[in-house]
């Protein structure tokens, strides 16, 4: 199975674009240095981005890859797909609409609702919750893995922007990369939310609407 030949993939830059320039703020590095930073959101995808660049995301051909979501699964044994066919004889109509509709978070706890999920204290939802988290604190290790470090964080979308109690959540997992919240600017949904001793940490409202808008019309 080859890609020779074929168009190249492309992926979304709206809401890194957003990111990047919403980052705008007192303080920042000076724009010529290397910045490293990762976004997530409810669509529950983290981008390392590096002197203005995209350079890594867990966003794969599909929207199934990398995080679980809400409803889909996120990255997955191929070989739990092969036993779906093969033992369960689901169709592959049936393996997509499971897949994208009733896995990820829904597979675990019955539903997808990160506020009602927060708010449940019961076994299944936190282990969503914790699940949902492990794996975005997961991706941003990654992330800084591969560009060399981090000197920004940056929360955004509808999850990202509007749930400090899961940011606290991935935080608390990567103190060993120097990261650290400001409980109360995390909790007063502050824009800047680190507590200043180590990478910067953002949490950014876009408005991914307007901008496809303003895009679109650059076109016309």
């Amino acid at each position: 199975m080859g890609c020779a030949g074929r168009p190249p993939l492309r992926f979304p830059r709206t809401r890194l674009r957003l990111c990047t320039a919403s980052r705008g703020q007192p303080g920042r590095r000076n724009p010529a240095e290397p910045r490293r930073l990762r976004a997530s959101g409810g669509g529950c995808s983290v981008c390392a981005v590096q002197d203005g660049r995209s350079r890594d995301t867990t966003m794969a051909l599909t929207p199934l890859g990398g995080i679980p979501s809400p409803t889909r699964s996120g990255d997955l044994d191929p070989g739990a797909l092969l036993y779906l066919l093969r033992h369960e004889r689901l169709d592959a109509q049936a393996l997509e609409d499971g897949l994208y509709r009733s896995a990820g978070l829904a597979g675990i706890a019955g539903h997808g609702d990160m506020r009602v999920l927060l708010a449940d204290p019961g076994p299944q939802a936190q282990l969503a919750v914790d699940l949902f988290a492990v794996r975005i604190a997961q991706s941003i290790a990654a992330m800084a893995t591969g560009i060399g470090g981090l000197d920004h964080v940056v929360f955004s979308g509808g999850i990202g922007h509007r749930a400090p109690g899961l940011r606290a959540r991935i935080i608390a997992r990567l103190g060993w990369l120097g990261l650290a919240l400001a409980p109360c600017a995390n909790d007063a949904g502050a824009t800047r939310i680190d507590g200043g001793s180590g990478p910067a940490i953002w949490n950014v409202a876009i408005d991914e609407e307007r901008e496809l808008a303003e895009s679109a019309l650059a076109w016309l």
